[in-house]
């Protein structure tokens, strides 16, 4: 989330550039109730300068151009009235090179500086959360709320660490109030899944789909989020899953995609994933390990299933698969699978009966 605090650090009205311009240029421009001096006014051209390398700065570090960063660095740095600032952005720059000692020491030179800079405390927290010190990240992210509370960021990084913490009811209401602010960031949303997950797993099924809906496709996510919804068999979001995942590679994403088939009795589909999953991934017995307790039961379903194609698959890729998987399947062939009646039930549209 380090990205999203760089933001103008100073706010003004849209024509003060405007009453600048004219009062050079005329005078009599501005009205005598808003007459500045020429000393105010140039306290607010300075401003406005520092606002301008400023918002330049944060353009540069969204680019990772680092060489013009460092010149605009050094330009901010001649202005005395900015110097939390220059050593706010030093301490940005050296938490992008991940030197966080460096950046923790110019936070707390910025923050003692100016207490009430809460950029600074966000960057802190982010920090003290890196180093898994929840405690102190909860504090700075408190007072970055406390200076700031309309910001979303803050208010996403307060609700996560609230959690993290296990103060659910503390972390739901702010995710709340940040979804309230920003409805369109899927991460607001898949936090306040992560929250309800426990407590209220329909509900977080829910949270998680709005999250998909923004287009919010981390792996981390999509893997819960799958898991979720086939262990309460929600086929809202496994079929949103199912088409989201079709082109993944990640071999947990192939594992879930086979078990969503085989437990709907989808067994053509299943067999792509099925072969799929034993030819092309978990190629070290430990990988395979980490999922065979997993998918045991799932494969002796479709065993039973489609019992001609799967012996058939084992026979023709003896040389090709590696012997932990050839036991595997061997002994997935003891199963016990239930008597197949050659009666099968009809469907008035499907398969009428008459």
């Amino acid at each position: 989330m380090i990205l999203d605090i760089f933001v103008p650090l100073f706010f003004f009205l849209n024509d003060v550039n405007t009453h600048i311009k004219n009062y050079k240029t005329n005078k009599y421009y501005v009205p005598l109730e808003h007459f500045l001096k020429k000393e105010d006014l140039e306290k607010i051209e300075k401003k406005l300068q520092i606002q301008s390398i400023l918002a330049e700065m944060n353009s540069l570090l969204l680019l990772d151009n680092y060489q013009d960063f460092s010149k605009k660095l050094d330009i901010l740095k001649t202005y005395p009235e900015a110097e939390s600032y220059y050593l706010y952005y030093l301490a940005v720059f050296e938490t992008k090179q991940k030197n966080y000692i460096k950046s923790r020491m110019y936070l707390e030179q910025s923050i003692s500086l100016n207490p009430d800079f809460d950029p600074a405390w966000n960057l802190l927290g982010y920090i003290q959360s890196i180093n898994f010190d929840y405690e102190n990240a909860l504090k700075s992210f408190q007072k970055a709320v406390l200076l700031n509370r309309f910001h979303p960021v803050y208010c996403f990084n307060l609700a996560k660490t609230y959690y993290l913490v296990n103060e659910t009811s503390k972390a739901l209401n702010e995710i709340q109030r940040c979804i309230k602010m920003r409805d369109n960031y899927g991460e607001f949303f898949y936090l306040k899944g992560l929250i309800l997950e426990k407590s209220s797993p329909e509900q977080a099924l829910e949270s998680y789909y709005e999250a998909l809906n923004r287009n919010f496709q981390h792996e981390e996510f999509l893997v819960s989020y799958f898991e979720l919804s086939l262990k309460h068999q929600n086929t809202k979001s496994i079929a949103k899953l199912i088409d989201v995942t079709k082109n993944s590679r990640l071999p947990i994403m192939i594992v879930l995609r086979f078990q969503a088939f085989i437990r709907f009795g989808e067994i053509e589909n299943a067999s792509k994933e099925f072969f799929n999953m034993f030819l092309n991934h978990f190629k070290t017995e430990k990988e395979f390990q980490e999922i065979q307790t997993k998918i045991t039961e799932d494969v002796k379903k479709f065993y039973c299933a489609n019992t001609k194609e799967f012996l058939l698959f084992v026979n023709q890729n003896q040389k090709h698969l590696q012997k932990y998987k050839l036991d595997f399947l061997q002994e997935a062939q003891n199963a016990t699978c239930p008597q197949i009646i050659p009666i099968t039930p009809k469907d008035p549209i499907v398969q009428p009966a008459l």
